[in-house]
């Protein structure tokens, strides 16, 4: 990929340039325009239990290893609120 990265100073997240780039789109359909995403997990040794870590691109703000409904309730507000902020 050669895309250029548009975030810098975060090498602490661990983002990869895909994580970077902008123009995410929301799964599964890719239907809505996304600027915050859950971008890795940590398995917790238990049947189903999962911690997730989470980025605004916008804003820069973050969440790391938080139960996949906090970390939803992350991006699903920083998909409204800085996601307004969004320009084409």
């Amino acid at each position: 990929m050669d895309a250029e990265a548009e975030i810098d100073g975060l090498d602490g997240l661990e983002l990869d340039p895909a994580h970077r780039a902008r123009g995410h789109r929301q799964l599964p359909n890719f239907d809505t325009p996304v600027v915050a995403f859950i971008y890795n997990y940590k398995w917790l040794g238990l049947p189903g239990v999962y911690y997730f870590d989470a980025f605004c691109q916008i804003c820069g703000d973050h969440v790391d290893e938080r139960p996949g409904v906090e970390t939803d309730a992350f991006a699903n507000a920083h998909n409204k609120s800085c996601g307004s902020l969004l320009v084409d």
